[in-house]
């Protein structure tokens, strides 16, 4: 799911129109980024290899970060995250928090434009970032989005539903 920043400082605060992230980054010693992505893992140290691995082959032309949120994992996620990822922001919990805790707490440490929850089961293709990204670009009306997901084999899975009717 990708979420914008949903709007712009008032201009008797913010002459320049800088987006709320951009205000609050250059209050503090936190770099503006165009794209936060947050990972919530929780043992599943083999899957969020190849996501990072994916992310990073995928999101070379992008300006991002990467949070990493570890619920207590005891599979050596953390140490991976260290050595294979150094530039990732890892928050370590001491126990599991569970999935939405998690992502909340990325959320705080985020400095991007746009904030990406991701799933540490997730593999990137064909530039969906980027193509997500622009899409949110070319409409600003739009705060939320979500991608088009696909099975391991390919086939489509389905990731949302009509609203109820009565």
């Amino acid at each position: 799911v990708f979420v914008a920043d949903v709007g712009k400082a008032s201009s008797h605060d913010n002459s320049r129109g800088q987006s709320l992230v951009e205000l609050i980054c250059a209050q503090t010693d936190r770099t503006f980024v165009t794209l936060s992505i947050i990972l919530v893992n929780y043992n599943t140290r083999e899957l969020l290899r190849a996501c990072l691995y994916s992310i990073v082959q995928q999101t070379q032309a992008l300006d991002y970060e990467v949070i990493a949120v570890d619920n207590a994992s005891t599979d050596g996620s953390r140490e991976m995250l260290r050595s294979e990822f150094p530039q990732v922001q890892i928050i370590s919990n001491e126990n599991n928090r569970g999935f939405a805790a998690a992502n909340n707490q990325g959320i705080r440490l985020a400095a991007g434009e746009y904030i990406l929850l991701l799933n540490s089961d997730t593999l990137i293709r064909d530039q969906a970032i980027q193509k997500t990204l622009g899409y949110m670009a070319e409409h600003p009306e739009a705060s939320i989005v979500g991608c088009k997901l696909l099975n391991a084999d390919g086939s489509l899975q389905p990731s949302c539903r009509s609203f109820p009717t009565l």
